[in-house]
């Protein structure tokens, strides 16, 4: 390889695609670059431990590097490790990087700032946010773009986190209002389904029953969602008959505050939470 990449695509046949933490994300985007093409030569990992290593490698037949080799040999590079990590990550891979290499970080709360301040000239930075239904190829990426990055360098990043799921583009101050939405959405409904699933058993349905009523119905009301040009106001009016069952549940939840309701109130306060988190976790050393 010249010192200079110039990629097409993460698939091309000489580009060595480099994931820095082989966890759950880490692993998910190996599956997805594999079931997209791109061969197990063309990925290495880097990963602290072992044993993890040791298995990513076997079930995917990648290869494992340590940070250093990896960094100089890479060109591309997705960072996927645990926040309090991933300035040291950073630290040691940075200035290895070569001028042309393109480097997403997907780790929460790390700005475009830090990594171009400790990467060469030449190498192209991208801050990524992903969301966990990424392990089935629904995710939802976020991408903002540094300064110094092509246009080339967007595409192909674009390319590699499109086999996790769609991807969007916002300007970076706009990440920690994603990370609150997507990033941290899913627990979000993950939550709702385990609150009422537990209400449909207090309501003396079977727990096997009550489980799979609520799966379908999340998921059911999703697709109709996604499909549907209508918004989503206007999909739950349809569902809302007036003085009906469902009108009655929904002035509690959003129609009448004096019972403990609005749900938009408490959504909001909970994604301004976690966005504010995710400022803080920008700010710490």
């Amino acid at each position: 390889m010249t010192d200079a990449v110039a990629l097409d695509s993460p698939t091309s046949n000489d580009a060595l695609i480099a994931i820095i933490g082989a966890g759950v994300m880490g692993e998910t985007f190996i599956g997805g670059l594999m079931r997209s093409g791109t061969p197990a030569e063309q990925i290495v990992i880097c990963e602290q431990d072992s044993t993890r290593a040791a298995a990513v490698c076997d079930r995917f037949g990648v290869s494992s590097l340590s940070m250093e080799a990896a960094a100089s040999a890479a060109d591309v590079v997705l960072i996927a490790v645990k926040p309090p990590d991933a300035r040291s990550v950073l630290q040691i891979m940075g200035p290895l990087l070569r001028p042309g290499c393109v480097l997403i970080s997907i780790v929460a709360g790390v700005p475009i700032q830090t990594m171009e301040s400790i990467v060469a000239d030449g190498v192209s930075c991208i801050r990524a946010m992903p969301n966990t239904p990424a392990v089935i190829g629904e995710g939802m990426t976020v991408i903002s773009v540094g300064a110094g990055a092509t246009a080339q360098s967007v595409a192909v990043a674009r390319e590699l986190l499109s086999v996790i799921g769609q991807v969007a583009e916002v300007e970076e101050p706009l990440q920690d209002a994603v990370t609150a939405i997507s990033g941290s959405g899913p627990a979000y409904v993950f939550a709702f389904m385990e609150g009422l699933e537990a209400a449909g058993i207090d309501l003396g349905l079977d727990p096997d029953l009550a489980r799979a009523l609520v799966r379908q119905t999340v998921a059911g009301a999703a697709q109709l969602a996604r499909v549907s040009d209508a918004e989503p106001a206007e999909l739950r009016r349809r569902v809302t008959s007036p003085g009906g069952t469902t009108q009655a549940a929904l002035r509690v939840l959003i129609g009448e505050k004096s019972t403990g309701g609005d749900l938009a109130a408490l959504l909001a306060h909970a994604t301004s939470a976690a966005r504010d988190r995710s400022i803080e976790l920008g700010r710490e050393d």
